[in-house]
């Protein structure tokens, strides 16, 4: 049994909100009351993560001698709550019975034996013993009954404060007023979490028209921190690089050279990785929001302030001073783009020339530490993030001396137009790495242009990176196929 995702809980908002007796979320004490059958309900929010329930002369409902004084939801808890008692959700309850009345509590989870019994049914209840075992926690009669528990849970489940007199089971007690106080620090206070599987048709028309909304083209087009233009700009290099891929594989399916073909292929690795991780982040995947403090921090988004909810259910959380703060977008799926291409691109460059292990392996080291340290300074928000950076341009300072030294020297005993090639890609591989060092500057470290421009330049520099690669490469797959010469001299 596992708790429902978040999409779940979109889905069924309007199917739960039946079973709500009085629910009204709102910030500072903002209250909502109800008159069910002589009885006053008002439900209240002193807290966004608390909820009080009084109830003045309740009464028993529909023939039952179970009078029920509250119900919530408690969502599943972590096991590093435990450890720390006061920010586990617990129910507080202070119930005053009429004189001479007496009046048992019971605190009933939808796990209890006796649930079935006090919640469910309700009726016909002949002793109390049986209900007491079964019950999570008992308060035997008193002129005031109060009391506190803290609850935990490995799934969402129901809780219900109940009270009955076990003097006289087969009647209804007689209490003059109740008040019932739950902190809820891990959910909303909401039974959405609880009613997951309470599907009705207004749930499921619901869902459907959510379904249908998410499929729009106003839909597809939002991705948080980024215009329409950009989402547009991010689709458009996607399809650019898979119809190059699919080129790619349609020449190298074509091609009889094993060393032709393996050429291709390279190019047909790189093109479909590009083109997935630009359809990643038009797709809002990975992609995660930064928002401006007052003080000029940058800070990660957090969804609990920067969200309304959903219609019909308000987020009590919700912060419209915090949602109008600047953002910008950082987009993971880029950096996991180069961490696989740049060393593909270094393979080409290794087979133009037959490198040495020793020397293909340093290749590979350098550019994956340089590509992991500015993924690590994208992702941290503080000062500290430049220390990273300048530890790539470390990186790329020495994998531009390797390929600038070591590969150059073996390159002096390849053909001609091999080495002529290799040059020409070479000097893709270490301008396209350093634009990436000055782009990140500009829009990760600074963040002095917008997200559409910053999309505009990772494309371009993309595109010359990987596309212009492989173009050059199979312009001239005649000389990348002959390798260096048998005399270890340059001929032409």
């Amino acid at each position: 049994c596992s708790s429902p995702s978040p999409l779940q809980r979109t889905m069924i908002q309007v199917a739960v909100l039946w079973s709500l007796v009085v629910h009204v979320v709102a910030e500072g004490g903002e209250s909502g009351s109800q008159s069910v059958g002589g009885s006053v309900v008002i439900q209240t929010h002193p807290t966004h993560l608390s909820t009080q329930t009084r109830v003045t002369d309740p009464v028993c409902k529909g023939g039952r001698t179970v009078m029920e004084l509250a119900r919530f939801c408690v969502a599943e808890t972590a096991k590093e709550m435990e450890s720390v008692p006061d920010s586990l959700p617990r129910i507080s309850f202070k119930v005053t019975p009429r004189a001479g009345a007496k009046v048992t509590l019971f605190l009933v989870s939808s796990e209890d034996a006796s649930y079935h019994k006090l919640i469910a049914d309700g009726k016909a209840i002949t002793s109390c013993k049986p209900l007491i075992e079964g019950s999570r926690a008992v308060v035997q009669p008193s002129d005031l009954i109060t009391g506190a528990r803290s609850l935990t849970g490995s799934v969402p489940h129901m809780w219900h404060v109940v009270a009955l007199d076990c003097s006289s089971p087969s009647s209804c007690p007689s209490v003059r007023e109740s008040e019932v106080n739950f902190f809820h620090p891990n959910s909303d206070g909401s039974e959405v979490a609880c009613t997951a599987g309470a599907l009705s048709w207004e749930g499921m028309t619901y869902q459907l028209a959510h379904s249908l909304d998410s499929l729009s083209l106003r839909s597809v087009l939002q991705v948080g921190g980024v215009s329409e233009l950009g989402v547009v700009l991010l689709f458009l290099t996607s399809a650019t690089a898979a119809v190059c891929g699919a080129l790619f594989l349609l020449w190298g399916r074509r091609e009889g050279d094993h060393k032709k073909r393996e050429i291709h292929y390279y190019c047909l690795f790189t093109a479909t990785i590009t083109s997935l991780s630009y359809l990643a982040m038009a797709t809002g995947s990975g992609v995660s929001i930064l928002r401006k403090e007052p003080g000029g921090m940058w800070r990660y988004s957090d969804p609990r302030l920067a969200t309304q909810g959903l219609p019909g259910v308000q987020n009590p959380l919700f912060s419209k001073a915090y949602s109008e703060r600047e953002i910008y977008p950082i987009f993971s799926p880029r950096y996991v783009d180069r961490l696989l291409c740049t060393p593909l691109l270094l393979l080409c460059l290794s087979s133009l020339l037959r490198l040495p292990p020793d020397t293909l392996k340093l290749l590979l080291f350098l550019s994956t530490c340089m590509v992991a340290c500015l993924f690590a300074a994208t992702l941290i928000t503080d000062s500290s993030r430049y220390a990273f950076f300048f530890v790539s341009c470390a990186f790329y300072l020495a994998l531009s001396g390797v390929l600038r030294g070591e590969v150059t020297r073996a390159s002096e005993g390849a053909l001609r137009g091999t080495k002529r090639l290799f040059m020409r890609l070479r000097g893709i591989t270490v301008t396209t790495c350093a634009l990436y060092l000055v782009a990140w500057i500009l829009c990760e470290g600074a963040k002095a242009v917008s997200s559409d421009l910053t999309i505009i330049l990772y494309a371009s520099i993309d595109t010359t990176a990987r596309l212009l690669f492989g173009l050059t490469l199979l312009r001239n797959a005649k000389a990348a196929a002959g390798g260096a010469a048998p005399s270890g001299r340059a001929r032409s």
